[in-house]
This record gives structure tokens, sequence and C-alpha cells, in this order.
């Protein structure tokens, strides 16, 4: 007996998502495609007369891999789906097919070949423009209706009409009560307003899993020897265990971070654009972007020792790594920044992490590559680093960081970064010289020389600064090790032939620091003891 799949899958995502350039709209999009799968597939597979709780190999993460009865009943769910993301998801771009198989183990490997192909001949997207129809002048996409005298295509208006009576993709974050913002505006209810620090910086941070395709390996080796039910139920627990991981590392970081970081009004200061598969891609205010990033990933290796287990018991495997990893990037903009231009971005700077982050022996630990925008960009993130970072021979950033550990040898550890701000946040240590420092560095080598020597004399004339230095020059050494004996950089140059310190990562963390709430209160708390 032959068997029968349905396979799907949404492309074309980011796109869609940021297509207005419109935080609220952002988050209506994302909310319609975490809904998609949900009650509407339901609905779907019922009106064919499928059963939606029987298991699947997959359903989650922008794509689903169903097992049908029948070549027909695929085709009617197949007709049926593609009418329904039409009206739900104007706009997006859908990929599917109908294969069959010996096994379902065959019938899902043609229907993914059947997919490669359906990837290179794209669906025309409905309604189609003609020379004397109007556009919607945000995204340039025909337009359907207006709101305010704003022409609007039907991607806008289908999902600034949507909302949704569960708690979506909010309740994976936590309790279904935290209030999150939906846009950046100063006159809005703060209620809804997403309130960011006087440095009006909001960090674009993106994060997926490590080893994922390594596992799929695995797997599908392990997988050949089981019959259909194994197959499938060795799938389901990869898709949806993979994904419970990420969403409960979501909510445990979550309630480690943002919520005792929560405004008066009880506004959570992120949103959450993206949380699925092995991926997060979140709002969060500037301060806060890399604790979150550190609490996520450690829960996120902590949680995903449990779900090896699973999967060794299943398959049976000693092949299976102990746990998995995390790794993003991490870019901070002004609100008024293209989104999609950050989204891409941190998603070049968390290609930097995953790259230095890779061992020897190919196994790869948490990392973050991290950025700070102040201008029009136009470059990837390598282009980006060698053009803003260098200063004569000198990297003045680090490309990445070790995310939960400090005992990686391959990685400088972010937990010492941090450590080095709260050294730099002391009232005797100058801001300014360390700023003008680092403006020095670009301008003249021979000045920055100079003005160092003088900064480290007047600091070691004291014996309560000459300590904070000390504390200084060794979190220094802990990141680039041995320490040249002119500037705060390393003694040996790295694989470009170039000197490195992680000076201007240290800025961008320190001045975020100092206007976090957070930080504020504690020192006006320390005033008044």
């Amino acid at each position: 007996m032959s068997r029968v799949v349905y396979a799907f899958e949404l492309r074309g995502i980011q796109g869609y998502l940021f297509n207005t350039g419109r935080l609220k709209d952002m988050i209506y999009a994302s909310e319609l495609i975490d809904y998609v799968f949900g009650q509407p597939l339901d609905e779907a597979l019922l009106a064919v007369g499928a059963d939606p709780a029987r298991p699947q190999p997959r359903r989650a993460g922008g794509a689903a891999y169903l097992v049908l009865d029948s070549q027909e009943q695929a085709q009617r769910l197949r007709d049926l789906w593609t009418l329904s993301l039409m009206q739900l998801l104007p706009g997006i771009e859908l990929v599917d097919a109908v294969a069959t198989g010996a096994s379902v183990k065959d019938a899902v490997k043609a229907a993914l070949d059947e997919l490669q192909v359906a990837r290179n001949k794209p669906l025309a997207q409905l309604p189609i423009a003609t020379p004397l129809t109007a556009l919607a002048p945000r995204t340039g996409q025909p337009a359907v209706d207006k709101e305010r005298s704003e022409s609007l295509d039907a991607s806008t208006v289908t999902r600034r009409r949507a909302r949704r009576v569960d708690a979506g993709l909010m309740g994976r974050f936590g309790d279904v009560s935290l209030k999150w913002p939906n846009n950046f505006e100063e006159d809005s209810h703060e209620s809804t307003r997403f309130k960011l620090n006087a440095d009006n910086f909001v960090g674009m941070l993106h994060l997926d899993g490590n080893g994922i395709g390594v596992l799929l390996r695995v797997l599908n080796n392990a997988a050949r020897n089981l019959d259909d039910d194994g197959y499938i139920e060795a799938y389901r627990i990869f898709s949806t265990e993979l994904e419970n991981v990420t969403c409960e590392a979501a909510r445990k970081a979550t309630e480690d971070v943002l919520i005792p970081a929560q405004s008066d009004k009880g506004v959570i200061p992120a949103r959450p654009l993206v949380l699925g598969g092995d991926d997060l891609t979140i709002l969060v205010r500037g301060d806060l972007a890399v604790p979150f990033a550190m609490s996520y990933a450690a829960h996120f290796e902590a949680l995903s020792v449990g779900f090896i287990q699973k999967l060794t018991k299943l398959l049976n495997t000693d092949e299976l790594p102990a746990s998995l990893t995390t790794s993003g990037g991490l870019v901070l903009v002004k609100p008024g920044f293209p989104f999609s231009q950050a989204l891409t971005l941190a998603e070049s700077f968390a290609d930097i992490a995953k790259t230095k982050g890779t061992d020897a022996q190919g196994n790869k630990v948490a990392a973050l590559s991290l950025y700070r925008i102040q201008g029009a960009v136009g470059d990837d993130a390598n282009a980006l680093f060698k053009r803003e970072q260098i200063a004569r021979n000198i990297e003045l950033s680090l490309p990445a960081y070790a995310l939960t550990s400090t005992d990686h040898e391959e990685l400088p550890s972010l937990s010492t970064l941090c450590d080095l701000v709260d050294v730099a946040l002391a009232k005797n240590f100058s801001k300014s010289r360390l700023r003008n420092l680092v403006s020095l560095l670009y301008q003249d080598l021979e000045l920055a020389k100079s003005e160092y020597q003088r900064w480290r004399s007047l600091m070691k004339k004291e014996a309560h600064t000459c300590a904070l230095w000390s504390k200084f020059e060794s979190a220094l050494v802990a990141l680039v090790g041995e320490l040249a004996t002119d500037l705060p950089c390393s003694n040996q140059k790295n694989n470009e032939q170039r000197y490195y310190s992680p000076l201007n990562d240290l800025l961008v963390l320190l001045e975020g620091k100092m206007v976090s709430p957070l930080h504020l209160n504690k020192e006006a708390n320390n005033d008044c003891e």
C-alpha cells in the first residue's frame, strides 16, 4: 500500500513581516503566521475528512508534512489550503507538493524533492496590478482599501483587521496577562507604547540553534530502519520537542530579564516577532538585549538535554550531542531604522557568530555577535565591520562572544565583557577619557598612545583608582590575552594580521547601561543609603 504526503512551506516570511515598516503591522503579521498552523489547518483537515489529532512528521516552523489517506484527499486538501492561505495571508509565498511512496519516509522524501522544484515556480500574487491600478505607498502592491486616506494592499488590510482571541505568540513568553507594546509613537497610550531609554536604542535580536542540520542527518540515518509509525513519531518528537525547548527558553528568559524591567504601567520592554522551530527574533530595549540573549541561550542549552535524551532513546543511537546551543546576532538601532534591514544585518552577524564559535572538531558553542548602527547602512556584517571597526591595524570590536560559558578557548566570554562594563561604570573611572581614547585611535595612533599612558599613570597614583585600573586590565586580558604595553589591545595579531580590542563593544554596552532605568534606580538607592 502506497503512502501519500502533502507537504507545504511558507516562504518570504521576512518580507511579509516587514513590508510596511510599521511595528503594529509586523506584530499582526507574525500573529497571523503563527495562527494559520493551528485552528485554520485543523479545520481544513476536518473538511477533507482527515483527523487533525493524527500524529504528523512535521507541523511547525513555517512548514508541514501531512500524511493522508489517499491521493484524492491530499489533492482536495492542497486546493482548499491554497485558497485558505490566499485569504488569510495574502502576499505570502506558498510552496507545496503532493507525493506518494512505498513508505511515509519515501513519500516525504519525494515531496521534499518536489518542493525544491516548486520553489523555482512561484505562484502569481493576486490581485494583479494594471497600469491604472492604485498602489499602496508602503508596499508598492495593488491597493484594495483605504484607511485615513492611506491606500492599503490586501496584506496590510488583512493583518490590521485580524485579531486573535487566544494568547497566540505572546502566550509562549509567559502569562497571558503580560502587556506587550505595539508601537514607538510618543503620543500613544502608555499601555501600548514601547518605551525606550534616553539613548533611544532598540535591539533587533535574532538567535537560532546550532547543529540542527547535523542532528537531522543523524535522525535521517537512524530513521531508515523504522516503520511508518516509528518514523512519524521520531520526526514528530524532533519537531515539537525542539519548538518546546525554544518556547520554554524564551519564557524563562522573559521571567529572568524582561518582567523585572517592565514599566510603571506594566508594559514589557520588548516585542517578539518570531518564535518557532529553533528560531527567536525579538525587539528588546537596548540595555536588556544582551542579558536576555545570555539568559535565553543558557536555558536553551539546559532544556535541550532532555530533548536529546528522548531522541537518543527513541533512535537507539549514540551519535547525538549531549545538548544543543544557540547563536545569533544583535543589532542596536533607532526606531526609525528599517526593521527589515535590521533583521538582515542581525542574521548576517549571526553567521559571523556561528563561524567564530566553531572549534577544530566542528563543535559549535553558543555565541553572539553585536553591533550598534548609528547611520545609514548598505553593507553586510563583514563589510560593516571592516569599514567601521578597524583603526589603523587595530580591530576595536571583537567579532563574537561566548554566550553561556567562560571556558571556551574559541571565544572571549560575553560575561567577562559585562564585568568590564561594571568596572567602567564606577564613579572614579573616566568615561570621557575612554571615549576620547577610542576617538584618537581612529585619528592618530601616537596621540592615542600618549593619552593612554597619561590616563594609566593618573589611575595608578591613588590606591582605590589603582585597584579599579587593575580590574580593568584584568578583564581586558581575559578577553584578548596578553596586552600591548602602550595600548589596551592584544599584544598578538589575529589571523588577519591585526591587533584587537573590545573597546567599541565596551562603549556600546556601557552607554546603554548608563541610561538604563535599572542602573539609575540602583544608583539612586545607593545615594539614599
